[in-house]
């Protein structure tokens, strides 16, 4: 169900919810493990709202299980800002460092965040001229005379319109100490009744580092399980453009309770640390490394958090270290699936010594069906089979003899009768009972 502010009309949702005062409702029925449901819903901002008002508009879900409980609500806000006249927002990125001669391009953009015409929109982009000059921009700036500013005329920026500026300068080459320079733009504009509006303003900061700045990031499998075998690789970062550095060595440190298995390129392992020397690391260049561990102790739902850095040499100074870090979470094993179930006990069938008029014998259920040895003065063929949980029993009987004969034939189970057959042979002949 949504939630509408007094200040929205309803005009429309897909699918199509049922509308009460203040409230959107969509019945969506059985949502299987894993999947998804979602829903769009069209309001309209009522006349008479302020400028600059935030209104917030609330949804939450409730749902039952296969029981009838009930569960919930789980929920979610957005909140939007509502203009009544042209509003301007303006952002501004870069590079984050340089190097001393390097050009930095910065990139401008104003967005009219609301639905009215932002008229006579100017843009100054202020240059920190102490280390900076200005090379270019697209489109072309007005560059002042002391080279401290540039200005932009961009006219009309129609509602929900958006314009981007770039301007691209360069640090100041003779820089001998790292500086960190700020950049700032800053933007007004007017309305159709020539009302002026702004100025709004953003900003990027540069680090300029006359030596080389080097970053490490380390990355490995997002989860595990207990005692697994964990690979973890580090990679290394020469930011500068122009600066190789010296005397690059990556150290990581493994997380309590893990031990050393292995690592490549040269790694060396002490006091719960692994070493590399990699020597000297090219501007811009990187170098990749790995470890592997185990890790036992752990208790399952509990975070590896593995710590690698990086330290190296310029100018005979030693920096750094700089640090990196990521997560493996411990989780719980699979659980075997469980064995097959015992057979239940199958019937032997074991002739015993006759105990009747002619010829009887008896039968007690045992681990197996196997048939056995019989005497050769009756039963010359016994089966059995199982069908479900019976047992299928089927005995011949045969008069190898001179004259006739009658025999009774016995099934007992767990010293119980169970069944019983009599048949009278001719002589010399073969006949099946049960």
């Amino acid at each position: 169900m949504d939630i509408l502010s007094d200040m929205y009309a309803y005009v429309s949702s897909n699918p199509t919810g049922t509308v009460s005062p203040g409230m959107v409702t969509w019945n969506l029925g059985t949502l299987a493990p894993g999947a998804s449901a979602s829903v769009s819903l069209t309001v309209r901002v009522n006349d008479g709202v302020a400028n600059a008002t935030t209104l917030i508009n609330g949804a939450m879900a409730t749902w039952e299980d296969g029981q009838g409980n009930s569960y919930g609500p789980a929920s979610s806000g957005l909140s939007t800002t509502i203009y009544t006249v042209p509003n301007l927002l303006i952002t501004k990125d870069g590079p984050s460092l340089a190097s001393p001669g390097d050009n930095c391009t910065y990139t401008i953009t104003l967005t009219n965040t609301s639905a009215t015409d932002a008229l006579d929109a100017t843009l100054v982009d202020y240059i920190p001229s102490d280390n900076m000059t200005y090379v270019s921009s697209i489109p072309t700036g007005i560059l002042s005379a002391a080279g401290d500013n540039v200005t932009w005329n961009l006219g009309t920026i129609a509602g929900g319109a958006s314009r981007t500026v770039l301007i691209t300068l360069m640090a100041n080459p003779a820089l001998s100490t790292e500086v960190v320079l700020t950049d700032v733009a800053v933007a007004a504009w007017k309305d159709s009744l020539n009302n002026n509006y702004g100025p709004d303003s953003a900003y990027a900061q540069t680090r300029i580092s006359p030596f080389p700045v080097l970053s490490i990031a380390i990355s490995g499998p997002a989860t595990g399980e207990p005692c697994d075998t964990l690979t973890f690789t580090l990679r290394a970062t020469n930011n500068s453009s122009t600066i190789p550095a010296t005397d690059v060595m990556i150290q990581y440190i493994l997380p309590s309770g893990s031990s050393y298995d292995s690592s490549s390129d040269g790694g060396t392992h002490g006091n719960g640390i692994v070493l590399w020397n990699l020597g000297t690391l090219a501007a811009g260049g990187s170098r990749q490394v790995t470890v592997t561990i185990t890790y036992c102790v752990i208790p399952v739902g509990s975070e590896i958090i593995p710590t690698a850095g990086v330290i190296w040499n310029y100018a005979g100074i030693l920096r750094g270290p700089t640090f990196g870090t990521t997560n493996t979470l411990i989780v719980a094993s699979p659980e075997p699936p469980p064995p097959p179930p015992e057979p239940p006990p199958q019937p032997e069938i074991q002739p015993q010594h006759p105990k009747y008029r002619d010829m009887e014998h008896v039968y007690s259920e045992q681990k197996k069906i196997s048939p056995a040895p019989l005497p050769t003065y009756g039963v010359t063929n016994i089966a059995v089979s199982k069908r479900g949980e019976e047992h299928q029993v089927s005995v011949n009987v045969n008069n190898s003899g001179p004259r006739p004969g009658t025999y009774t034939v016995y099934l007992k189970i767990n010293g119980k009768v169970r069944d019983s057959a009599t048949v009278a042979l001719p002589p010399s002949s073969t006949q099946q009972v049960c």
